[in-house]
């Protein structure tokens, strides 16, 4: 999930950047991995499912005499 906007009462704001910039400057820092090798492959299944889905599709369609 992302976050495109961020809103914060104005009080709150310079102390708020200060601490956002950190944690973004801390995130860059660390040398990490920000994926699970196991989603890698769930993704991959899910991308492969839909392929196939999309080839089968495809191929009913273009056997039907309408098309």
């Amino acid at each position: 999930m992302s976050t495109e906007r961020v809103i914060v009462h104005e009080s709150l704001a310079t102390e708020f950047e200060g601490a956002l910039k950190e944690a973004v400057q801390t995130i860059k820092d660390r040398k990490f991995d920000l994926i699970r090798p196991s989603a890698v492959d769930e993704l991959k299944s899910v991308v492969d499912e839909a392929v196939q889905s999309v080839s089968s599709i495809s191929s009913l369609a273009k056997s039907c005499p309408d098309h």
